[in-house]
């Protein structure tokens, strides 16, 4: 059986309650059945809060590997694909490259797995990461945009900035 989520609101979650996301939760809304691509630096596929919240692409994880088993021009992306190595999503092994599991977190923390809640605790997450700490392009970004658009994503995160960011 599914355990129910509780979204948690702690004094800490100013930016929750500022945007009255309580309220919504009260109403049933959490993001169930909606898939929010973050395209940005990786996502951390073990982050405890963050490892369930993946849009799993199953014919992926359920064929061949090293095949392109949904023919989608991208091998073995099961939960995601890197823009930046052009290969499937990794493990995050560089802890400055943490933007984009924090956005992740933001949208989609499971709170049955620690402490808080993303804003939409049952949206899927689908990474898009085409940034790092020394290179992005634009031409990457929007190879991410269009695969998040393929793999059912309705919703994307594009938090990019900062002082080497392309005027572009």
């Amino acid at each position: 059986t599914e355990q129910a989520i509780e979204p948690l609101l702690t004094s800490e979650d100013w930016g929750q309650a500022t945007i009255k996301a309580a309220s919504a939760w009260n109403q049933g809304v959490l993001g169930e059945g909606v898939i929010v691509a973050v395209i940005d630096t990786a996502v951390d596929i073990t982050h405890p809060q963050l490892k369930n919240q993946f849009a799993i692409n199953e014919l992926e994880v359920n064929g061949q590997t090293g095949v392109d088993d949904d023919g989608d021009g991208y091998v073995d992306d099961y939960a995601g694909w890197d823009f930046i190595d052009n290969s499937p999503s990794k493990v995050i092994t560089n802890s400055k490259d943490y933007h984009g599991s924090h956005v992740a977190g933001i949208i989609a923390a499971d709170p049955t797995a620690g402490d808080f809640s993303g804003v939409a605790p049952k949206a899927k997450i689908l990474q898009a990461s085409f940034l790092d700490q020394t290179h992005g392009s634009v031409g990457a970004a929007i190879l991410a945009m269009e695969y998040a658009a393929k793999r059912g994503a309705k919703v994307i995160n594009a938090s990019w900035g900062g002082p080497l960011c392309s005027e572009t």
